[in-house]
């Protein structure tokens, strides 16, 4: 089966390598034994026991809610394509995105526990499991947020980018998708930032446009595309904040500021 980055549409592998709606490149999904797809039941890479398969929320690749076996705790498993990383630099790339998210801590991110590949190459990222699920998917089943609501996941949001920012790293994908919602145990929601796989260390000068989870596709997500982004040019937190804003705005008003977006 093969998959758009963009769109999430799935395709029979004898589909053209494009995507027939939006011409993204498209993806094989990841298998652990090289015959069948993973699926609920299977373990990853004798670590992870996979207990059902999650909405996807962008980017390619497939997520599921796992447990992480010897530690005894759920975690979200989030599985790449196969064949997104073919070449050294792929491997280092990959390297050194985990390792940007790693680095991370804040109340409001979701925390990244562990990486590496399953059995036939595909990588991998285990992540904090947030119950509540993207705030995408509740904006499509629900509609338009509350403005109390609204209020909490700007609040939330913003000390996750600065936290974010303060360790000079650029997010480069905020979204509704990118937001996910628990509540504690008086009932209270709280928002943690996740999805940072197209991040980017502001001290990096090595940086390559192509992310693994996009390859040869301009970075992130165009409908929340500072104009900067979209034309390629020198990113900055602002880049964020910009993204940011348009999230707020179709978490309030139920649609996106720019038409056709």
């Amino acid at each position: 089966m093969l998959i758009c980055p963009m769109c999430g549409k799935d395709y029979p592998p004898e589909t053209s390598e494009r995507c027939p709606d939006d011409g993204y490149l498209l993806y094989a999904l990841g298998t652990d034994d090289g015959k069948k797809p993973l699926g609920p039941g299977d373990e990853v890479a004798g670590k992870y026991a996979l207990l059902a398969e999650m909405p996807r929320r962008g980017g390619a690749g497939r997520t599921f809610k796992a447990r992480q076996i010897h530690l005894e705790r759920e975690v979200e498993l989030r599985v790449l394509p196969q064949n997104s990383i073919t070449s050294p630099q792929d491997h280092a790339r990959f390297s050194r995105e985990v390792a940007t998210w790693g680095r991370l801590r804040n109340d409001h991110l979701v925390r990244l526990y562990d990486s590496g590949f399953t059995a036939d190459n595909a990588p991998y990222m285990a992540l904090e499991f947030v119950d509540g699920g993207s705030l995408g998917a509740k904006l499509a089943a629900e509609g338009p947020l509350s403005l109390p609501l609204v209020r909490t996941v700007a609040e939330h949001a913003l000390r996750a980018l600065e936290a974010a920012h303060g360790a000079a790293v650029l997010h480069r994908d905020i979204s509704p998708d990118a937001l996910l919602m628990g509540r504690r145990a008086d009932g209270t929601p709280y928002v943690r930032l996740t999805g940072f796989g197209l991040a980017k260390h502001m001290g990096d000068e090595d940086d390559d446009p192509t992310a693994i989870t996009m390859t040869g596709q301009v970075i992130g997500n165009p409908a929340y595309m500072a104009p900067e982004q979209i034309m390629v040019g020198t990113l900055e937190p602002r880049t964020d904040l910009y993204a940011l804003g348009v999230t707020l705005y179709e978490l309030t008003a139920g649609r996106k500021p720019h038409p056709g977006t």
